[in-house]
């Protein structure tokens, strides 16, 4: 289970007051929604939310979890949100394929990044055949 996506859920079962709210505005199943609360739960050590059929609280250790988690998710928006905004130049890449081998002698048109991987036989390395 993805460890932020749980933090995302268990913010929201927070803000929202439950599980089944924080699972409607997620659009994922009250189920999973408690699975994910678990999975933090469970990956911490400590139990975060007091929970019965009626109430919802945080524990201590909930507190403090989930000012940290919201403190860092909101960050990490600011963040992506700022990269997006910026206008700098598209990063040139190399579009272009290569031949694996030297022309006509039926080989493939091969990315650049596999004509690294492919290993050079000794023919190959005393080949004067320009790629």
């Amino acid at each position: 289970m993805d460890t932020l996506t749980s933090i995302k859920v268990f913010r929201q079962v927070v803000e929202s007051g439950s599980f089944v709210a924080a699972g409607e505005r997620l659009d994922i199943s009250t189920a999973m929604v408690s699975k994910h609360v678990m999975h933090i739960e469970q990956r911490l050590g400590v139990r975060l939310l007091n929970r019965n059929s009626r109430t919802l609280s945080l524990t201590e250790p909930g507190r403090v979890y989930f000012e940290r988690c919201k403190t860092v998710l909101d960050d990490l928006e600011e963040t992506e949100l700022e990269l997006g905004s910026l206008n700098r130049a598209p990063v040139e890449r190399c579009a272009s394929a290569v031949r694996a081998g030297p022309p006509d002698n039926g080989s493939q048109t091969t990315s650049p990044n596999t004509v690294a991987a492919i290993p050079r036989s000794s023919s190959m390395s005393r080949s004067k055949t320009a790629w």
